[in-house]
This record gives C-alpha cells, sequence and structure tokens, in this order.
C-alpha cells in the first residue's frame, strides 16, 4: 500500500516546500497553502483527477487498486495523476506565502 500523506504533506510536497515544513514553518503558511491547494483541487481538476490524486496520495491506494476499482488501465490512473499534480503546481506559483 502507498504511504499515506497527510493534507500538510502533500501540500508540502506539492508546492516544493518540503525543506521549507521541516524548518518549523509556521502554521499560518501551511493552512494557506492547505485552503489554497484545497481550492484549486475543487476547481482546477477533473472528477477522474481528484478521484486518483486523492486516492493514491491521501487514501493510500495503489494505482493498481485504483485502476481495477474504476475499469481502467494502471497507466491510465498513472497519467491522470500525473497530470493532475501538474496542474495543482502550475497554480502553486500563485501562492503567496509573505
Amino acid at each position: 500500500m502507498a504511504k499515506r500523506l497527510s493534507l500538510d504533506e502533500f501540500t508540502l510536497g506539492l508546492a516544493g516546500m518540503r525543506k521549507y515544513g521541516e524548518r518549523g514553518s509556521n502554521k499560518s503558511s501551511i493552512e494557506k497553502m492547505r485552503r489554497f491547494i484545497a481550492k484549486a483541487i475543487d476547481a482546477e481538476l477533473t472528477e477522474n483527477e481528484k478521484k486518483y490524486l486523492l486516492g493514491y496520495y491521501i487514501g493510500g491506494s495503489k494505482m493498481r487498486e485504483l485502476a481495477e476499482e474504476n475499469n481502467v488501465s494502471v497507466p491510465n490512473v498513472s497519467q491522470t495523476i500525473k497530470r493532475a499534480v501538474n496542474k495543482l503546481r502550475a497554480r502553486s506559483i500563485y501562492l503567496d506565502l509573505g
């Protein structure tokens, strides 16, 4: 099973800020990132992108499991997750933590 991530871990990783989080960043910045990513997930991703992304990173499901549950191929799940992450990364450049 894939490692389950908290929403904070996922958000920090997505924003490329793992080191920022490890340095003891302030909670308000993490909360701001979390709200921003949650809104971006709702606004930018398709239903399948949301389902696969959250199932894999937050739910801890394997891509194979997601593929079987949704009657699609594993490469389809993988590409959908990659596309979703790229969309969210592109949006995260607008996140002002100042």
